[in-house]
């Protein structure tokens, strides 16, 4: 599961990572996405975007290009 070990809680609770952001294992932070990719919530890893669609600025979700540009093949970080 892609959970981080919150410090700031004295349990030290294993909390999910935000969308956009992943773990391997139990780390202290979670990591973000690479460009082209996305995570929703509680993601163990982080996912191409298709093609056609580009990752939004806080890696969450993938969003369709503009009229008149491309993103050919997936994990696009920008359409041209």
């Amino acid at each position: 599961m892609n959970h981080y070990d919150d410090t700031t809680n004295t349990a030290h609770t294993c909390q999910p990572c935000a969308q956009g952001r992943y773990s391997e294992g139990q780390v202290i932070e979670c990591t973000p996405c690479d460009e082209g990719h996305y995570s929703i919530e509680g993601q163990a890893t982080c996912q191409k975007c298709a093609p056609g669609t580009f990752p939004s600025d806080d890696r969450s979700e993938c969003v369709s290009c503009p009229e008149g540009y491309a993103a050919d093949g997936y994990g696009r970080a920008s359409c041209v």
